[in-house]
């Protein structure tokens, strides 16, 4: 069975989707089209948490990875 994990976020016009392979596809909302792809594993990403500075992936194999988000000027977000 083939199981993903969908995270939207409103604020942010996005929406990320996990497949099998341990990919997460970052989908802009605004223009129909994938913004970005994110290699987070060679597992499968379960579970996904995303704050405005940060997201965070939970993997089949136990794993878990962070993924920080970068503004315009390629600076840090803090929260």
């Amino acid at each position: 069975m083939l199981r993903r994990a969908l995270l939207l976020c409103r604020a942010e016009r996005c929406a990320s989707a996990s497949a099998g392979d341990g990919n997460v596809l970052v989908h802009d909302l605004t223009r129909g089209d994938v913004a970005y792809g994110l290699g987070a594993n060679r597992a499968a990403v379960r579970a996904m948490h995303a704050s405005r500075s940060r997201l965070v992936c939970a993997c089949d194999d136990g794993g878990v990875i962070a993924y920080d988000f970068l503004d315009v000027a390629g600076e840090s977000r803090r929260e």
